[in-house]
């Protein structure tokens, strides 16, 4: 739970500081990682961007609202889908939905078009 308080306090002396620093970092890790998987570099370091804001989100959800967060198969559908809108894959679907693959990254870094 430290971390997760550490946004909220980002304010306070040294705390702000901190926090870009490791936000800096771990940018730039998944950010090397997305350039290694084909992506430009200006598009890496947005798809990095998301996928950080993404797990900072579900953590703050997760304190705030511990009632509301996914479980067991919801919780694998949600991490399904945040990775395929980073990395830009078709997101499966649930089993038994009889829905088709959705290509939700597809779309959203076309532009929609």
């Amino acid at each position: 739970m430290g971390e997760q308080l550490l946004y909220a306090q980002a304010e306070l002396p040294g705390v702000g500081e901190t926090l870009t620093r490791v936000t800096e970092r771990r940018l730039d890790v998944v950010t090397r990682l997305l350039t290694s998987a084909g992506f430009t570099p200006d598009e890496a370091r947005a798809r990095a961007t998301i996928a950080l804001a993404t797990v900072v989100g579900a953590e703050q959800l997760a304190l705030a609202t511990p009632a509301l967060v996914p479980t067991g198969a919801d919780a694998r559908r949600v991490r399904e889908l945040s990775l395929a809108m980073v990395v830009g894959r078709t997101a499966p679907t649930a089993p038994g939905s009889g829905r088709a693959e959705e290509p939700v990254a597809d779309e959203i870094a076309d532009g929609g078009q």
